[in-house]
């Protein structure tokens, strides 16, 4: 490490160890601004607390009872054009036409290919056509996002189907036009103003007056299509596995047809009723039993890493998902391996920050680590903005520099503050809660004081407070895991609900009351009768509350899912002292 520290500095120096990479010593640039906020945090009740559980999941979901119990699907020829997809594809296969499936490299993507890759594949076999498929995923580094006009000259002809992408492709498909492809365009992004010269568009977005349901993910509309082409029961629970990982992903609503699809894919999944690939990454990760927890915090990052780390990766992943010939269990190892890789990597870029800067930070963190893999900016902003409760950027790269923001604030527009230096950048764009941007490395600095200044003079004054929707005794925790089960699957749309439940008893344990979990002892680990209490990064708060035998907990409870089998937990948001 070189150069000088101080409190307030805004260079440093510092040495990171990157994954297949030879690092040098790199330049970390961190800037804090003032604004800083204690780390204690204030708990009340979210809205009017009730006992009523059935209540509080209505009010928390904006949905009925029966709607989550009994959730209404969506029928493929429902959704604006899918019909006339649906007919295209079958035309192409019944003509022994080429097909050329173009997805993404996240989550969604991979599994939006594996789905298209498999309901074609049966099709053809069906029908005995000599129709070829072809399944090609960007690479993330050399192509970035989106069908790039490398992919399309790859295409000679037949049908180019997009796939969780191709709504802002504009050029990229007139250029497939050109040359006398038939395109068909299967997305769920915003359109832009120009829409992409495609002979057959399916986004829900495009008309949503003309469709019954707007909320899908790549993955939904892919397994729709499947949906409008084929009943066959074997495939359709195979598909709908994988369109759950791609809808639980992708973090979009779980009501409607997503929650259909996802009730269909986690039954199908613990039934084991999936693709050999699937299987052999499900005994990867070790699941007895999934739910939608393990297939977002487990499942997914595992898809999702190979197309982080590596140019090509997603094509591996989405090979994983479609091969039903033969178990993978090599293949799906890999990937988890190249998942804890990415988990190394992220952590050692976390700990670098975290152990050059104020803490708590009076401000936005915003650091340039010029060796970082481009891939994971955004995780390493994530995890530090959601520790540190302020906003985060991280940048990679030299020159042109690349990076990712977090909010980590609630109630905190990211969008609209860094708007605020957007002359200093070169390529931005996002949402209130996260941002992708470039900036010259020349302008960096200037980049970092135009923020200063605003938050400076924004005042910021964040909202610190801890919310609960019910509070609950000790020993009732078991009791509403086994009445929240019935409104499972939790996610977006519809959250699990946050209690309070005062007076937890510890029990000791070799005479410790408390059990320090993590490669640095950062989680920790309670037991009291009935069930466990986990809090991550947490370890140094139970030293600050004096090592209490009882305390006061807000957090959300369920079944803790792992190898070892299925035990009632709560996930600690925050805690104190009963003492």
């Amino acid at each position: 490490m070189q150069g000088q520290q101080s409190k307030r500095q805004k260079t440093l120096h510092i040495v990171f160890l990157l994954w297949q990479v030879i690092i040098c010593s790199t330049a970390l640039c961190c800037f804090i601004c003032k604004g800083g906020r204690n780390i204690k945090h204030s708990w009340a009740a979210r809205k009017n607390p009730c006992q009523d559980f059935v209540k509080t999941i209505e009010e928390l979901s904006g949905s009925s009872e029966e709607e989550i119990l009994f959730p209404t699907d969506t029928a493929p020829d429902d959704i604006e054009n899918m019909t006339n997809a649906a007919n295209c594809v079958l035309n192409a296969i019944k003509t022994g036409e080429k097909i050329y499936v173009f997805g993404d490299y996240d989550a969604d993507g991979v599994c939006s290919m594996a789905i298209l890759f498999l309901l074609l594949s049966y099709l053809k076999n069906k029908i005995g056509s000599k129709s070829e498929i072809t399944i090609r995923a960007p690479r993330r580094l050399s192509e970035g996002y989106g069908i790039s006009q490398k992919a399309v000259d790859e295409v000679e002809e037949g049908l180019l189907i997009t796939v969780d992408n191709g709504i802002s492709a504009v050029q990229e498909i007139a250029k497939a036009k050109e040359k006398g492809i038939t395109v068909i365009v299967l997305d769920h992004h915003l359109p832009g103003n120009d829409i992409p010269p495609a002979d057959i568009i399916v986004d829900p977005h495009l008309h949503p007056q003309n469709n019954g349901f707007e909320d899908f993910c790549g993955a939904g509309l892919a397994f729709k299509l499947a949906e409008s082409l084929t009943t066959d029961e074997e495939l359709m629970k195979k598909l709908s596995a994988i369109a759950a990982i791609g809808t639980i992903a992708d973090v979009v609503k779980l009501h409607g047809a997503n929650r259909v699809i996802v009730q269909k894919g986690l039954r199908a999944m613990n039934e084991r009723q999936v693709t050999q690939g699937l299987k052999s990454l499900i005994e990867a990760c070790e699941f007895t039993s999934i739910n939608e927890e393990n297939v977002a915090f487990k499942l997914a990052p595992v898809l999702n890493a190979p197309g982080r780390l590596h140019d090509d990766g997603a094509r591996y992943s989405s090979a994983c998902l479609a091969q039903d010939k033969k178990p993978m269990p090599g293949l799906a190892q890999q990937l988890v391996a190249v998942n804890e890789d990415r988990k190394r990597i992220v952590n050692e870029a976390y700990d670098i920050v975290m152990k050059n800067i104020e803490l708590p930070p009076p401000g936005p963190v915003i650091v340039h680590m010029p060796q970082l893999h481009e891939g994971i900016v955004g995780i390493v902003a994530g995890k530090l903005s959601e520790s540190l409760k302020v906003p985060a950027y991280v940048f990679t790269g030299k020159g042109e520099l690349k990076g990712s923001g977090r909010s980590g604030v609630k109630g905190f527009n990211l969008y609209d503050f860094t708007s605020t230096a957007s002359q200093f950048l070169s390529r931005f764009g996002g949402h209130a809660g996260a941002v992708g941007l470039a900036v010259r490395e020349k302008d960096f600095d200037s980049f970092r004081e135009r923020l200063e200044r605003v938050y400076h003079e924004l005042d910021i004054s964040a909202d610190d407070g801890v919310y609960y929707d019910i509070e609950i005794k000790p020993d009732e925790v078991c009791e509403y895991i086994e009445k929240q089960k019935m409104y499972e699957p939790f996610g977006e749309g519809i959250p699990k609900p946050v209690f309070l439940i005062r007076n937890v008893p510890l029990i000791a344990k070799y005479g410790e009351y408390v059990t320090y979990i993590g490669k640095n002892r950062e989680h920790l680990k309670f037991v009291t009768k009935g069930y466990s209490l986990v809090g991550f990064s947490m370890a140094h708060q139970y030293v600050q509350e004096g090592k209490p035998r009882k305390i006061d907990v807000i957090g959300r409870i369920g079944m803790n899912e792992s190898r070892y089998g299925s035990f009632p937990q709560v996930e600690i948001i925050d805690f104190s002292s009963s003492m």
